[in-house]
């Protein structure tokens, strides 16, 4: 049967220091919130191992230390369009540590980076901002009675059924989007 809910050290020489006070097992039960198996269990290990640490778990040890675990979200932390073959080769570059891509993906997850793809948008570079900046600053005084007599020719996109996708908190922030461009990148057929 497995263990309802973990006691540790501290609790444990609690309990054995309470049986040696002489304490009826039902006070100890009681005060402890523990069964009469635990502390006869715990009695037996005090006796054939003389303390109630508790032992050493079976399974594999850990391949890296949270040091290096801390280095690798760092890592990833500084460009987000690091993936986690990434990862792995920064451990295996920097850290010296021989990783598999699973075990990059867990410690990034753990860190709270997921994998994501970057949101495609038109490049927009430092003449298109300052453009935007003057335009802004040249109508900032503008009335409604100014603002009526535009003619607004915008295309706004409705789905009837499935939205296009669900973005993330930072989806759009400039750090993570993926400029793209009209031109380039073709083929030439003679």
């Amino acid at each position: 049967m497995p263990c309802l809910r973990y006691i540790d050290t501290a609790t444990k020489n609690q309990i054995l220091g309470a049986l040696e006070a002489e304490l009826m097992v039902k006070d100890v039960i009681q005060r402890f919130q523990v069964s009469k198996q635990t502390i006869w269990r715990l009695r037996k290990q005090m006796e054939s191992e003389g303390n109630v640490k508790n032992r050493a778990k079976s399974g594999r040890p850990r391949k890296t230390t949270e040091n290096q675990d801390r280095a690798m979200v760092r890592h990833n932390k500084k460009d987000p369009n690091r993936s986690a073959t990434d990862s792995i080769a920064y451990a295996n570059e920097v850290l010296g540590v021989q990783i598999s891509k699973r075990t990059a993906q867990r410690r990034l997850k753990r860190a709270g980076l997921f994998a994501r793809r970057p949101a495609k948008k038109p490049l927009f570079k430092k003449k298109h901002r300052k453009a935007r900046l003057e335009f802004v600053r040249s109508h900032e005084h503008w009335t409604k009675e100014d603002w009526s007599r535009i003619l607004w020719s915008d295309e706004t996109k409705f789905n009837l059924f499935n939205p296009d996708g669900r973005p993330i908190r930072m989806r759009y922030k400039p750090r993570y989007v993926r400029p793209t461009v009209k031109f380039g990148g073709g083929s030439l057929m003679a």
